[in-house]
């Protein structure tokens, strides 16, 4: 059998593979979509939830026996990652399509109360019955009631009936705790004491670490309050004042300077930055001797080891400071919005009562909001290695809910700069605490912040709107009547015009109609969790607060301007390079062709988790390749995302970059084989070296393409967004805050979509511009060949 003839089976074998697949998925959507109406029901409720494999899988047979109870009724559990929970539900909020039962976490009550995004449940609590409500813990209770009209947290209407609920405590590891010599403190001990634990642990081996500390804002506060500290000052009511950072308080300091101590001078607390093990996992090796502060969740994890003994202590606290933790826990929510909200209501009734705590108490990963359940015999000992529910029972005796501002931004700031003194070394505890207070202060000064305005006026926008369309309209019937034009012409015009109107009215309603009103939105304080009409018009004040009141928008223009003059260059090289090598004329040539080109098409998202293992700073291949000879001199490979961030990051994005040389390369490779071969004979004829036909021959030829690739390089390059959302988000003391990445922050986790409608409109001028300065400086540098004279 010839060659062409293998082409053709081998073409048609992949047709009939192909017809197959598609077939088996119209006939697999089909199948699905006909079971999904045979168990059609008058009513679905969506569930949306976040937990561990074992919780949701508790969550899915309560929504089976929930079912069971209720024909009428089928629930559609929605499970989404806890770090892209709030982003995926205020989306859907936008969207106007929003589930109707959602968890909401205490802090976001103010805001979707006042907005009216969830239902009250007084109702719902008066149903429960008297004997429920003294049952269940009142903190839980008091911390789901706001006032919208007096904005006071505490009072008011209940807008969620709690799930369950977790202290924080801390997982030590037994058997290095023995052979350190060190008691296990099971009833309590001091930071003095954790610290001498700490170092006698941190003794016992090169890989043994003392601690690690998870510095999230909730094991933060946890620390700072059982230093005796607080965040903020408190006005006369006993209330906390959020415009007051208590950057002073003694407890906050020495809750710092003992972090510092021990996790920067002295290395005894596992200091993880960048991409390498997390603190979680060398303990679960058994190479930590204390984790914390954690939740309850983090039992199940333990009862997988069975390398070491683990016991669960209370946290440590400060000499004459009451020991106090903060209570992990979020609320049944019902949607304002949802279709069914009765029925909702009393799903949430069925889950908040003793036959749902029951089962949602059975995996042991928190506490019943139900005292009678969570102090009964079967919830408390559960058979496991450790009998962990008496220690958080007693935890759970001191606990308060952590009240942070309702802005975002405040607890960015404060992880950003606890970050860079506490983890990265940075900045000193002064340094940082007075930005802290100042970067808070210079975000709430803003007009933006401060100032009321009055409503988009959308009537107005509107009519106007129609008003020029309207006008445009009328001006082209006008210059069209003026023309005289045969039949045959006026035929020919019209099917001109039906020919193009596809492309007119997809380009109106998918590119100008949404840049348009981008355009509005970029003049307006909009939420996007509310409806268009309630937008604020601010006119410049989303410009005047990016460029006066933004500090992370500066950074955002620093790290994608340094991308930008690193990634062009050096990329445009790598293809030009390849694209050299690969135009020889030897056997096997389109194998290599093929073998550069095939990783240009990998997905962002894939990409971006190869490379998560190739930078890893402890087992990463590249990294390990690199300590070779760097050894030889005493150095080492940096630490990309970690301590070496701020000048390493960029150059790793870069790298990564050169994956997708294959792109480019095909381009110019097509470039090189139209370049004429008697321009090259003739130069070789004459003389010429290789090193002055590439610069006097072939370059000039290729101009035209080096041009196209680099401006769609620039437009590339200030794009920057998938990697850095897989792999770093924001990094070490913003070091990956690209500016797209910063857009997405903006829109999606703040919501703040009239602000990142006005970045989209400052990237779209500097990329215009760009763009612009481009051309010119092209005008002698690039030399078409169709256009000489």
């Amino acid at each position: 059998m010839t060659y062409s003839h293998l082409k053709t089976v081998a073409a048609g074998l992949l047709a009939v593979a192909a017809g197959l697949l598609v077939l088996w998925s119209i006939i697999h959507v089909s199948a699905r979509t006909l079971l999904q109406e045979d168990d059609a029901r008058d009513t679905t409720l969506r569930m949306m939830v976040w937990g561990h494999e074992h919780e949701n899988k508790i969550l899915r047979e309560m929504a089976d026996a929930y079912e069971d109870l209720h024909p009428d009724v089928r629930i559609e559990v929605i499970y989404v990652a806890h770090n892209n929970y709030l982003s995926k539900l205020k989306t859907m909020i936008a969207a106007g399509d929003p589930p109707d039962l959602f968890y909401l976490q205490y802090d976001l009550v103010p805001d979707f109360s006042s907005l009216g995004l969830v239902l009250p449940m007084d109702e719902a609590l008066d149903e429960m019955g008297s004997e429920w409500k003294d049952d269940v813990y009142p903190v839980l209770l008091q911390g789901f009631r706001f006032d919208p009209e007096t904005q006071t947290r505490g009072e008011g209407p209940l807008w969620g009936i709690a799930r369950d609920y977790t202290p924080l405590a801390m997982y030590v590891n037994v058997d290095l705790y023995e052979q350190a010599g060190v008691p296990v403190p099971h009833d309590g001990w001091t930071w003095e004491e954790f610290e001498e634990a700490s170092r006698a642990i941190d003794g016992l081996g090169d890989n043994i670490y003392g601690a690690f500390m998870g510095l999230w804002a909730d094991p933060l506060i946890a620390i700072i309050w059982n230093h005796g500290g607080e965040l903020f000052e408190f006005d006369e009511h006993g209330q906390p004042d959020f415009t007051r950072p208590d950057i002073d308080n003694p407890g906050l300091l020495a809750a710092f300077e003992r972090i510092r101590r021990l996790r920067i001078d002295e290395g005894v607390i596992y200091n993880a930055i960048g991409i390498n093990r997390s603190g979680a996992e060398e303990f679960f090796t058994g190479r930590v001797g204390t984790i914390g502060p954690t939740g309850r969740w983090t039992s199940g994890l333990c009862e997988a080891i069975e390398t070491f003994r683990y016991a669960v202590v209370p946290m440590p606290h400060a000499p004459g400071v009451e020991p106090r933790s903060p209570i992990m826990t979020a609320a049944w929510g019902v949607s304002a919005k949802g279709e069914h909200p009765e029925e909702t209501m009393e799903l949430v009734m069925y889950l908040s009562s003793p036959a749902g705590q029951r089962l949602l108490s059975s995996d042991g990963l928190s506490i019943s909001i139900n005292r009678t359940i969570a102090e009964s015999e079967e919830v408390l000992y559960l058979g496991r290695k450790f009998e962990d529910g008496p220690v958080y029972l007693d935890i759970a005796k001191s606990v308060d809910f952590q009240l942070m501002p309702r802005q975002r931004e405040f607890e960015d700031i404060l992880l950003a700069e606890q970050n860079a003194a506490i983890r990265l070394g940075s900045r000193s505890i002064e340094e940082a605490l007075g930005n802290i207070e100042e970067l808070w202060a210079f975000e709430l000064s803003s007009p933006l912040k401060t100032k009321t305005y009055p409503r988009m006026p959308w009537v107005s926008v509107g009519a106007s709107l129609l008003a020029l369309i309207a006008a445009a309209v009328t001006f082209v019937w006008w210059r069209a009547r003026k023309e005289k034009l045969g039949a045959l012409d006026r035929a020919h015009e019209r099917s001109g015009l039906g020919f193009i109107s596809i492309w007119v009215i997809g380009f109106v309603a998918l590119t100008a109609g949404p840049m348009f009103l981008s355009g509005l939105l970029a003049l307006s304080r909009w939420s996007a969790v509310t409806p268009l009409g309630e937008a604020e018009f601010v006119g410049l004040g989303n410009f005047v607060h990016m460029f006066s009141h933004d500090p992370p928008f500066w950074k955002s223009i620093w790290v994608t301007a340094y991308y930008v003059v690193l990634a062009i260059p050096i990329g445009q090289l790598a293809s030009l390079g390849v694209a050299l090598l690969m135009n020889t004329e030897v056997r096997g040539i389109a194998v290599f062709r093929t073998i550069f080109f095939v990783p240009s098409v990998i997905t962002g998202v894939v990409l971006g988790a190869l490379w998560l293992a190739l930078l890893n700073n402890d087992y990463g291949l590249i990294n390990q390749v690199m300590n070779v000879p760097l050894g030889w001199l005493g150095m080492r490979a940096p630490n990309w995302f970690g301590d070496d961030a701020q000048w390493a990051a960029i150059p790793a994005f870069v790298m990564m970059n050169l994956w997708g040389v294959g792109s480019a390369m095909v381009i110019y490779l097509a470039g090189l084989k139209a370049i004429p071969k008697s321009l090259t004979e003739a130069a070789i004829i004459d003389g010429a070296s290789a090193w002055h036909r590439l610069t006097h021959v072939t370059l000039p030829m290729l101009s035209p393409l080096i041009f196209f690739n680099f401006v769609m390089g620039i437009i590339g390059s200030f794009q920057v967004f998938t990697q850095a959302f897989v792999m770093t988000r924001r990094g070490p003391d913003d070091a990956t805050l690209f500016y797209v990445l910063y857009l997405y922050l903006q829109a999606f986790e703040f919501h703040n979509m009239g602000y990142a409608s006005a970045m989209a409109w400052v990237l779209f001028v500097v990329i215009l511009l760009v763009t612009l300065l481009a051309f010119r400086g092209s005008r002698n540098l690039v030399h078409y060949e169709g256009l000489k004279s």
